[in-house]
């Protein structure tokens, strides 16, 4: 659910009946990130595949629910060490798979 919509943690803690804390140590204890390190490290997941697919960022940082673009890059380099453009580069040069 934090990954799909970007729900706040709050409200996913509420439609799970639990208090926001008690949510945040369980999701912790069972995936080893916090609720929002792994929000940001899906945005920055799906961002890097709108990349390589060739898609503007503009409209990536706005369909993966980022601030704006340069918030996107930001997180991209923190996240998978590239920016936006290096990794539609990339994204250009590789072909298939199997090449």
């Amino acid at each position: 659910r934090l990954a799909e919509d970007g729900a706040s943690i709050a409200r996913v803690a509420e439609e799970a009946g639990v208090h926001r804390v008690h949510f945040s140590r369980a999701f912790t204890k069972a995936f080893g990130v916090p609720p929002s390190v792994f929000r940001r490290r899906m945005r920055a997941l799906q961002a890097m595949s709108a990349a390589v697919e060739g898609e503007a960022a503009g409209d990536t940082a706005y369909r993966c629910g980022f601030a704006d673009q340069s918030h996107m890059t930001r997180t991209l380099k923190d996240v998978v060490g590239l920016s936006f453009a290096p990794l539609r580069a990339l994204g250009r040069k590789v072909t298939s798979v199997q090449d």
